[in-house]
């Protein structure tokens, strides 16, 4: 499993496809305190999984601030670069 962020992961329990999982947000009348995740999609590599949580992660806060081109440049550079920074956590077998 490969944790971006408090929020997404990267898992590749079948070796061969990367799955990408979204946090879902919890419904106030759910009595489970378990965390749920939606698959966001399926990738053949690690990159494009990569991909998309930048594109998932850009795509959520342009849906309440807008962005010139270089800011749009610049904030997509960074969530590459904090995605580049992965915490890996090792399965328990």
């Amino acid at each position: 499993m490969i944790i971006l962020d408090k929020n997404y992961y990267i898992d590749n329990t079948d070796g061969l496809n990367y799955i990408l999982y979204k946090k879902q947000t919890q419904k106030k009348d759910d009595p489970s305190k378990e965390e749920r995740f939606k698959v966001v999609g399926y990738f053949s590599n690690l990159a494009n999984a990569v991909k998309r949580y930048a594109e998932e992660v850009f795509g959520e806060e342009n849906k309440t601030k807008d962005f010139t081109i270089s800011e749009a440049v610049e904030r997509l550079r960074k969530i590459y670069n904090d995605a580049l920074n992965l915490t890996f956590v090792e399965e328990k077998k």
